[in-house]
């Protein structure tokens, strides 16, 4: 599937501008979260964060969440699409917007994995 993937990013890449790549990207995390609206209407954001991490174990990725004083800080130990973002980093627009809408608040991405850190770390302020 890898082959497959970066062929199709690259072949999107060659018809479409960056912006359009980009917001492609920020496109399917939106709607990967608006495919879980019912299950979070009116929950609070630390049930939404819970929910939220099942949902992206299931997507292959491995998270770790921390409430502070004015924040959460959550972690992903790894990144599915690893091997297609250090071609593409495009890709990562998809994290954020997908966590972004699932909780329906703004993320500021602290670390990346692609930038040799050790996860991939957003944060959330309360």
């Amino acid at each position: 599937y890898l082959r497959l993937t970066k062929r199709l990013i690259g072949t999107l890449k060659d018809k479409m501008s960056e912006e359009e790549v980009e917001s492609l990207f920020s496109e399917i995390g939106i709607e990967m979260a608006q495919a879980h609206k019912e299950d979070l209407d009116g929950k609070p954001l630390d049930a939404r964060i819970k929910t939220l991490k099942q949902v992206l174990n299931r997507e292959g990725f491995i998270i770790e969440y921390e409430k502070g004083n004015d924040s959460y800080e959550i972690s992903s130990l790894s990144c599915p699409y690893y091997q297609i973002a250090k071609d593409y980093p495009e890709i990562c627009n998809l994290d954020m917007h997908l966590i972004s809408e699932f909780l329906s608040t703004p993320v500021k991405k602290v670390t990346c994995i692609l930038d040799g850190d050790e996860r991939c770390t957003f944060q959330i302020s309360v």
